[in-house]
């Protein structure tokens, strides 16, 4: 027999699953979105790799990792900055000096 609240669980499950179906969807929209940028970069450059391994992409998302990553990209920024504003010359070709 069914009542008033097996009902109401029934029709929550219903909600949660069209929650999660919808959810999924929107990932692999992100999904897609994301490896089009890396297509587009890959053109732009010429470099096939961008920076980006297959595992970068497919692999799930490492917090301490991602923060290693920023620590080397944020410290090759101050040293590229650095270099360029106390050096100026340095980076250009020799020939055309």
């Amino acid at each position: 027999m069914l009542t008033f609240f097996s009902l109401g669980f029934c029709h929550r499950t219903q909600e949660q699953e069209k929650r999660r179906e919808e959810l999924k969807r929107l990932k692999n929209l992100k999904k897609r979105e994301i490896l089009d940028k890396i297509e587009r970069l890959k053109d732009v450059t010429g470099d096939s790799a961008v920076g980006f391994t297959q595992a970068d992409v497919e692999g799930d998302f490492d917090e301490c990792q991602h923060d290693e990553m920023m620590k080397v990209a944020c410290v090759f920024s101050i040293v590229a900055t650095f270099v360029l504003n106390h050096f100026p010359n340095w980076c250009q070709n020799k020939n055309s000096m």
